[in-house]
């Protein structure tokens, strides 16, 4: 028997339950890595419209995903339907639903010459978000941000100026409903779990993967950062060891930050959180079958705000030919989902717990003497 039962629902303009109709579905949410941007996640739902299931998707009409154990539920809005019809109509006719979330819906929300004034980066967010006109779901704060956006006139997608802050901003994100949470980077403290991901067998406070995947130093890697604030000069930071050890590794990244001092403060960050070459990137993939329910819950509530403030988690694997297990502290950036009405399939994202070490006073995990860095 499945260990999470989905729950697929519409919730505008009437409430309809269609998950009798569900045949399978796949969903991406977060990012694959530190440095991509945040695209949106699309939820693709196939159904059996023998009943003609079909009649209840309309463009924009908002549908939820839900776990009611857990509390799990994500909103997705209803951007274009496929149909597979079976010739005659003797055998199942099917459709494929495409459904964005909350932060791919506002690629497509473009807003104009809207005024923004100086604040700090998550409380600039929320007034574009708020002001625009068109709002679109919502964006709620983990602290106001530690850096500060300058003062200026956007036109362009609310996604795009989501990215501007979060690159600046360099903290966490997760997901609730019809709700984007961003968490300042001085926040990520508060975010710690005392669950694991490990190779061995499940327990109530360990997820056990069947697959595992790590690599290092492509793109993660970077020793010479520029950070360019938008209307202000570019800040180079080098870090000179790196350099002279590996050879240049040049990176570009575009900000709001509202001062020089500041932006050279996040590429200095950068230049030494990002400039070891073995520092590894992981994903690890597992079933909802085999997994204690407990430890499965706190995975589900790990993206949705709930009372367990979970995205760092640690990481237990085994280097091949040693003799005992390695234990990583890990961020997740992202989750693929894959499901059926018989398993539900996850692959989880993650970076290492380094790229987000800024040194927290009294954190047994972010507050470690020579391991942790003061942030900027």
């Amino acid at each position: 028997m499945p260990k999470i039962d989905w729950v697929f629902e519409r919730q505008t303009p009437t409430v309809v339950d269609v998950t009798s109709s569900v045949l399978s579905f796949s969903y991406q949410q977060g990012r694959r890595n530190y440095l991509d941007s945040y695209s949106g996640g699309i939820l693709n739902v196939t159904l059996n419209n023998q009943a003609n299931v079909a009649q209840y998707f309309g463009f924009n009409d908002i549908f939820t995903l839900s776990e009611p154990v857990t509390g799990y539920g994500c909103s997705f809005w209803v951007q274009s339907v496929v149909f597979n019809d079976y010739p005659g109509n003797t055998g199942m006719s099917t459709i494929t639903v495409r459904l964005a979330d909350v932060l791919a819906r506002n690629g497509r929300n473009v807003v104009n010459n809207v005024s923004l004034a100086q604040k700090a980066t998550l409380n600039q967010l929320e007034d574009l978000w708020r002001t625009s006109g068109y709002q679109i779901g919502n964006v709620a704060n983990f602290g106001a941000g530690q850096s500060v956006a300058s003062a200026q006139t956007y036109t362009g997608s609310v996604l795009n100026f989501f990215n501007l802050i979060t690159s600046t901003e360099k903290g966490g994100v997760r997901f609730t409903g019809q709700v984007v949470q961003v968490i300042a980077r001085n926040f990520m403290a508060d975010f710690v779990s005392g669950f694991t991901f490990t190779r061995n067998s499940p327990t109530a406070s360990a997820i056990a993967y069947q697959t595992l995947n790590h690599n290092k130093a492509g793109l993660n890697f970077f020793n010479n950062v520029t950070i360019a604030p938008q209307g202000l000069a570019g800040q180079t930071a080098t870090n000179s060891a790196s350099l002279t050890a590996y050879g240049n590794a040049q990176e570009t990244i575009t900000t709001v930050d509202a001062t020089t001092t500041q932006a050279l403060g996040l590429a200095q960050w950068l230049a030494f959180s990002q400039s070891d070459p073995e520092s590894e990137s992981w994903s690890i993939g597992f079933i909802d079958l085999i997994q204690n329910q407990t430890a499965l819950n706190e995975f589900l509530d790990a993206f949705i705000g709930g009372v367990n403030q979970n995205l760092i988690w640690d990481l237990v694997y085994r280097v091949p030919g040693a003799g005992s297990d390695t234990t990583e502290s890990v961020a997740i950036e992202g989750i693929a989902v894959n499901a059926t009405p018989e398993q539900t399939t996850f692959e989880v994202f993650f970076s290492p717990t380094t790229y987000y070490q800024f040194f927290t006073l009294d954190s047994t995990t972010l507050g470690i003497l020579d391991t942790s860095r003061l942030g900027w």
